[in-house]
């Protein structure tokens, strides 16, 4: 197909033919075919294919992994030039043993691949994932600079390189990351108008932290919190005094899971609270759709607790391998 591109009028075809001849390509005459002019890029655009999933993830390297139906691609990024160590300016782009080294693209940056790719794909934002802290902090911050960032998710990485980076990088509404942050950069992390917002290792998260958080999503793993602390959030909460946006809240407590049993810990949760008990079948038919979609069922029987306002809640309380809190408003 590619070696046929390079002696047909491609441009000249009807829109019909175009547009057959671009949906029967694979993924190197796709891409191979949108760097060779500005105009057969908005071609590609407008009658390619659009992805639904779009990440970035830097370890030892880097590489980036599009999800179009039914199919996924990994992209690697490779130096031209054996000169140049820093993997964040390797100017080269791979998928499979195919690389593309044509002189149409010898001035691409990694930068300038991400837009390209964003663009044919006709996708607006990127997933970022840092599980590596070899990385140049410069380079990362000037690569991504400008980009709507879809989620940021860090593994451990050390927390000088996470406070550098979350201060100079575009704001996002899901963040993740399994290192310790600073304490300081946590806090104020906590009370963005996130969608999602997950620690996940034990970031030494207070009670108070939970009722500053301001996100609509929120996961909090190995926390320090007590079960009478969790029942204080919750009375709280239906007072009307805490956590106004909160849509659910997934919290795995530290503490042994064999110094209590589920009655006790449910005991302790729920002291002093109103609710009524609703099975776990019939609640999973309750959430809402947006939530079936993104989050794992629960399958156990749940509390039916209601707020001031008249916001229905259900409660969620497991001892497994974790003692868990899960708490989910209901439409």
């Amino acid at each position: 197909m590619t070696s046929e591109l390079s002696t047909i009028p491609f441009i000249r075809l009807p829109l019909d033919v175009k547009h057959n001849v671009i949906s029967n390509m694979d993924m190197i005459e796709f891409i191979s075919l949108s760097i060779l002019s500005k105009s057969m890029k908005v071609l590609v655009k407008l009658y390619g294919c659009k992805c639904y999933f779009f990440e970035v993830v830097i370890r030892q390297e880097c590489f980036v992994w599009i999800k179009i139906w039914p199919n996924s691609y990994v992209f690697t990024f490779y130096q031209t030039n054996d000169e140049q160590t820093n993997f964040m300016n390797h100017n080269g782009l791979r998928i499979g043993q195919h690389q593309w080294t044509s002189t149409i693209v010898e001035h691409f940056t990694m930068r300038c691949w991400l837009k390209h790719l964003l663009f044919i794909f006709n996708f607006n934002s990127i997933g970022l994932r840092i599980e590596s802290n070899t990385g140049n902090l410069e380079s990362i911050i000037n690569t991504f600079d400008g980009f709507k960032l879809e989620w940021l998710a860090f593994g451990d990485i050390g927390e000088e390189y996470t406070k550098n980076l979350l201060q100079n990088l575009p704001f996002t509404e899901i963040f993740a990351h399994r290192g310790r942050i600073d304490p300081t950069v946590y806090s104020e992390m906590t009370i963005q108008n996130m969608h999602l917002f997950c620690s996940n290792v034990n970031q030494g998260v207070t009670l108070s932290d939970i009722l500053l958080n301001n996100s609509e999503n929120l996961e909090v793993r190995q926390s320090i919190l007590t079960p009478k602390e969790l029942n204080r959030f919750l009375k709280l909460w239906m007072n009307n005094f805490s956590n106004p946006k909160l849509k659910s809240v997934l919290i795995s407590l530290s503490e042994d899971v064999n110094r209590f049993n589920i009655d006790d810990f449910k005991n302790e949760v729920m002291s002093s609270i109103s609710y009524q008990e609703i099975l776990g079948q019939e609640l999973w038919q309750h959430y809402p759709a947006w939530y079936q979609r993104f989050f794992q069922r629960i399958p156990i029987d749940g509390l039916l607790i209601q707020r001031k306002d008249g916001t229905k809640a259900a409660v969620q309380l497991c001892i497994n391998e974790t003692v868990l809190f899960h708490m989910v408003l209901l439409p």
